[in-house]
């Protein structure tokens, strides 16, 4: 085991923003079961990296992190 800790997207297109507010640019959209490397996690927002792009995607249409989990 690597020790990598993955999420799946579990939304279709799926925006990735800047920063971790809903009003931030989008950098990137990803598809439906994309396997992504889960980064940081607030309360609402977690920090995703897939194929090279990098943001922040809302926690609630991620597969494999809790609802109540907070990464630092």
């Amino acid at each position: 085991l690597s020790g990598v800790r993955t999420v799946i997207v579990d939304q279709d297109l799926l925006a990735l923003h800047q920063r971790p507010e809903a009003d931030s640019n989008v950098t990137a959209r990803l598809e439906m079961g994309v396997i992504a490397r889960l980064g940081e996690c607030g309360i609402d927002w977690c920090e995703l990296s897939a194929d090279g792009y990098k943001g922040w995607a809302d926690k609630s249409a991620l597969w494999g992190v809790g609802l109540d989990e907070i990464r630092d």
